[in-house]
């Protein structure tokens, strides 16, 4: 009969096995259970847009086990290659919109503001410049904003693009939203009040140091921390004023979109470049953003601009390609991917005019 010491023994090594197993299991099929997803901490607040980019800072964008990107930030605060000032170019775009086109899922040169760059380079036979005036988590009132501070820094552009999504009209109603990194953490607010309200939340739930880092290291302590609770801060770093219980209320004024519009109609006046709105095609309903888009902007409001429709072109693209629909989106996320960007790149490139 074995002695007390070696049944624990016995038993303290079968319990290493199995937890080598387990963790072995989990790393072979990654079930979207235990992922992670981090936001990339490259957020200042900004008193006229909410938020906005820190020039020159890089972080990981990671969802679950389908995404791990690195994210640049380039000189004037945008997910972009580096522009030289005064540069000569057959033409210059400005690309402003929501995640869609600040495409933080993907490397820079997959995102569809350079693949179009590229692709009017090539149709052209000239080189040119697309820049990526994008930011995540705004509407077009605030992506109006942007551009109008990059037209005041003295950057020209011929054409603008916006990029439109079915979410923008929410992002607009609830108007800007402020943004910040603080330790680690990517806190959204509305006001001081929700700020003061999450700051103390985030100091009380924190995890230590010592149980995020296993967090991070192992899928197993993943898989024990999201079964028995504690893991709100450890599954994300993104932190929401829902999250603490606080109410997102609507702040902006009535029709805030169609003043959006007219705001960009304006600027399109003033500077001399052509506006073409271009609506996002969205994972579940290819016409979605299309259809939100016409629903909420009376006719006149479209009137100074050139709605495109990318979509049959997409299409055709798609049956060319041998690709499926959902295949341009990521699996666990509503983005697009890669392939996605290049495809809607390519068809946004057929339908703008020479020049």
């Amino acid at each position: 009969m074995a002695s007390f010491p070696k049944k624990l023994l016995l038993l303290s090594g079968a319990l290493v096995v199995a937890c080598v197993l387990a963790e072995l299991g989990l790393r072979l099929f990654a079930p979207i259970a235990v992922g992670i997803s981090h936001q990339p901490c490259i957020y200042r607040r900004d008193a006229g847009t909410g938020f906005a980019y820190v020039p020159g800072s890089r972080d990981r964008m990671q969802r679950f086990f389908e995404m791990d990107t690195v994210v640049q930030i380039n000189a004037d605060g945008c997910h972009d290659v580096e522009r030289a000032a005064g540069a000569a170019s057959a033409f210059r775009v400005a690309a402003i919109g929501d995640s869609f086109t600040a495409c933080l899922h993907v490397p820079i040169a997959d995102g569809w503001t350079q693949q179009l760059e590229h692709e009017l380079g090539r149709r052209r036979g000239a080189p040119g410049e697309v820049h990526n005036l994008g930011l995540d988590g705004t509407g077009t009132d605030v992506q109006v904003r942007l551009l109008a501070a990059a037209l005041a820094r003295g950057q020209r552009f011929d054409t603008v693009i916006l990029a439109f999504y079915g979410n923008d009209v929410e992002d607009v109603a609830l108007g800007p939203l402020y943004r910040e990194v603080v330790d680690g953490y990517v806190v959204t607010y509305q006001d001081e009040a929700q700020r003061s309200t999450m700051l103390q939340w985030l100091a009380a739930h924190r995890p230590s140091a010592w149980l995020a880092a296993a967090y991070r290291s192992s899928l197993l302590v993943r898989a024990l921390c999201n079964t028995f609770g504690g893991s709100t801060l450890l599954r994300s770093n993104f932190v929401w004023p829902g999250q603490v219980g606080l109410e997102v209320r609507h702040r902006a004024p009535q029709a805030p979109l169609e003043q959006a519009c007219r705001d960009l109609a304006t600027l399109a006046q003033r500077h001399g470049f052509r506006v073409l709105v271009v609506p996002v095609p969205a994972r579940h309903d290819a016409m979605g953003s299309m259809k939100v888009l016409t629903q909420n902007l009376p006719a006149y409001a479209l009137q100074p601009f050139a709605v495109v429709d990318v979509v049959p072109d997409m299409e055709r693209l798609l049956a060319g390609a041998q690709l499926t629909y959902q295949q341009l989106f990521w699996q666990h996320d509503d983005h697009l991917n890669a392939a996605g960007n290049r495809l809607f790149a390519q068809a946004l490139a057929e339908r703008m005019p020479p020049r």
